[in-house]
């Protein structure tokens, strides 16, 4: 794992929270706000396509203002490496919590999927399809607040270049069967 840097941009890092193989993620305070925030590196320098979908996820992102998706703070690009800020959402994504707990209630569950179906309905509104939804990429606050996150390969209704005809996107175990055919349309 690389160093930790002490600040990122105009953010003070705390602390690095994930390293992926396509970045990092590291915690923050907003310094204006005073709000808990995450700030995702892409560190694969060299991939257009990869830059490509960095930018597209923080366009995406800054059009979904709901409280069932996380809320983007910031997009920039630092020494050739570009990051994008986002609330913080203190609690576990739901994969996890599944680990945790084991299995969920009934009641619990439908609670679950329905404030997921609620920012599904909202990124649907506004011409957007996730294309990976699985449990890891919903978050539950505390609270019991759920959020969607990570919109890196989701499409919208502009021109999706970087998805080639026949390439499947996704998670294959939680890809609905129609998504094998046309992953740029279906969640």
């Amino acid at each position: 794992m690389a160093t930790t840097p002490d600040m990122i941009g105009k953010y003070k890092i705390q602390g690095q929270i994930a390293q992926g193989g396509m970045g990092a993620i590291y915690k923050s305070t907003h310094p204006e706000l005073k709000r808990p925030i995450i700030i995702k590196k892409l560190t694969t320098r060299g991939s257009a396509v990869a830059k490509e979908r960095f930018l597209k996820e923080a366009k995406i992102l800054l059009e979904m203002q709901s409280p069932y998706i996380v809320h983007l703070f910031d997009y920039f690009t630092e020494e050739g490496y570009r990051y994008i800020v986002e609330e913080f959402v203190e609690g576990l994504s739901l994969d996890k919590l599944i680990q945790k707990q084991g299995s969920l209630s009934p009641q619990v569950a439908m609670l679950i999927m329905q404030d997921s179906l609620f920012g599904l309905r909202f990124a649907h509104k506004k011409s957007v399809v996730h294309r990976d939804i699985k449990p890891g990429n919903l978050l539950m606050s505390r609270r019991g607040e759920i959020k969607l996150t990570d919109f890196g390969i989701a499409s919208d209704d502009s021109d999706d270049k970087n998805t080639k005809d026949g390439v499947i996107l996704g998670t294959p175990s939680y890809m609905p069967p129609e998504q094998f055919k046309n992953s740029s349309g279906v969640d």
